[in-house]
């Protein structure tokens, strides 16, 4: 401490006994961050036995104070607004006390934020009131928040999910739940859809530490469900449907039960979850299970009743003038009249889909209508077209880096072939459609390759033949991803 000039200049006039200089140093060998602190309440004449902060608060008025002590409840730094916001006051106030604060040692500068000397924010908290304390991080909830949803929390150098996370941490210590779970929901939203499981499931069973909350567990619920730990999603549905019926929880549950293979316990959980829709005029929810109802009556091949649910999600959809969710119904609905023999209709379906999906600069959703219409058109034996089709997925599969699909595109290709007697070509095709799931380690590439086996057989391959076929083809997908060996199979 006497390698400070101040210190050791009061300490050498006998400004400062030895005893008191004894003092501050066992508070400052507690928490060096005091120094700035004891420097300052030295230089303004600091009597023993006096705490350093108690004598620079003695510096403030009343009002200047009691703004500091509430703006001491954030723990990073912050504008002068927000310091506004916490303190319960207005900018110009602030803007004129943080030169004495900064005086003092109280606050410090960093770039165009403030922030309390952590070693002050403490002290300064203890000397509010609990209610002040609890409207003081409600004020520094709500300005953190309204910072982040704005898309301002750049400003105080927090991303917006940092922002979100600081606000929901101050209405946790202001003990306002409501506010608290609520902002918990917008971060599990963020979290969700970024695959942050853990953390999601985490922030929430805070919550439940707290009180239950339905919400919480559904979010819980869900987050088990996308790890695909399905035990743990289905227990916690359950215990969000233990405190009262909610349609979330019996849909995310018959989804489950649906994966399972549980048709009866997925249709009577779906049924539950529509009818709560129904009566609070949900349309988007009405729409939603009624395509996962109409997926276990495809299932079960109960297609009338199917096209009945998909027909009416198709109408909600075009009501609420959701393009992208039309285009995914009308590929269902050509589904289900392919499986009935309709193809006039399947094939108007997903040209509609397509059109849809070009309009939208969906490449995803253009790549499975072309497919479809593939699989109609060689269905209906047009060849010649279903290839048109298949080519095209094709370049769109490549284009999206989806091997799977890619690996689809190219086996459909050779089958075609194949039923056009061109077998040698045909085989060449289904042979690099089992080279490329193998390298994605699908468990589908089971079902292609004894048919590129047998094939091979039929054509007399000896062994040696059979694997210098194959290294010609994955010499082909290395030169040009198969393009070639398409161009030869279909040249005109």
């Amino acid at each position: 401490m006497l390698q400070d000039r101040i210190i050791a200049d009061g300490y050498r006039k006998g400004e400062i006994a030895f005893d008191a200089l004894s003092d501050l140093y066992s508070l400052y060998e507690r928490d060096p961050s005091k120094l700035e602190q004891i420097r300052s309440a030295l230089a303004r004449g600091l009597p023993k036995d006096v705490d350093p902060l108690a004598r620079l608060a003695e510096c403030l008025s009343p009002e200047s104070l009691l703004a500091l002590q509430c703006i001491a409840v954030y723990d990073v730094a912050m504008s002068p607004a927000g310091f506004a916001a916490a303190g319960g006051t207005d900018l110009e106030s602030i803007a004129e006390s943080l030169p004495l604060w900064e005086e003092l040692s109280l606050c410090y500068k960093t770039g165009n934020l403030w922030a309390v000397h952590s070693s002050a924010r403490p002290a300064l908290r203890e000397g509010l009131s609990p209610e002040e304390i609890r409207e003081a991080h409600k004020r520094a909830g709500r300005f953190l928040e309204e910072m982040a949803e704005s898309g301002r929390s750049p400003e105080l150098f927090l991303f917006r999910l940092d922002g979100l996370l600081e606000a929901r941490g101050h209405y946790l210590e202001a003990g306002d739940l409501a506010e608290a779970r609520r902002v918990t929901a917008r971060i599990s939203s963020y979290l969700d859809r970024r695959g942050y499981y853990t953390e999601l499931i985490r922030l929430n069973r805070e919550i439940l530490e707290l009180e239950p909350d339905r919400d919480s567990m559904n979010w819980i619920a869900q987050a088990y469900a996308h790890q695909m730990d399905l035990e743990n999603a289905a227990q916690w549905y359950k215990k969000a449907l233990d405190m009262a019926p909610d349609a979330f929880s019996y849909q995310g549950l018959g989804m489950i039960q649906l994966g399972r293979g549980e048709y009866d316990l997925a249709e009577e959980s779906l049924e539950k979850a529509l009818q709560i829709h129904l009566g609070q005029k949900d349309q988007r929810g009405e729409a939603a299970v009624l395509q996962a109802l109409a997926s276990i009556d495809m299932m079960q091949g109960h297609y009338d009743s199917a096209r009945s649910r998909l027909a009416r999600s198709l109408e909600l959809a075009r009501e609420a003038k959701d393009r992208a969710g039309e285009a995914v119904l009308l590929f269902y609905l050509a589904d289900v009249d392919r499986e009935t023999g309709e193809l006039a209709r399947a094939t108007e379906e997903l040209d509609c889909a397509l059109a849809i999906t070009r309009d939208l600069g969906d490449r995803k959703g253009m790549a499975a209508s072309l497919h479809g219409l593939g699989m109609i058109s060689s269905q209906a034996g047009e060849m010649e077209m279903a290839a048109e089709h298949f080519r095209e997925a094709l370049q769109v599969y490549q284009e999206l880096k989806d091997q799977a699909g890619e690996a689809g595109a190219l086996f459909q290709l050779g089958a075609l072939a194949v039923q056009m007697d061109r077998i040698q070509e045909g085989l060449r095709l289904m042979a690099l459609s089992a080279v490329v799931l193998r390298s994605i380690n699908s468990d589908e590439v089971k079902n292609i390759e004894p048919v590129v086996e047998r094939l091979a057989s039929q054509l007399n391959f000896s062994q040696d033949q059979f694997v210098a076929m194959l290294q010609e083809v994955m010499q082909c997908y290395v030169k040009d991803r198969g393009m070639g060996l398409v161009k030869k199979a279909w040249r005109k």
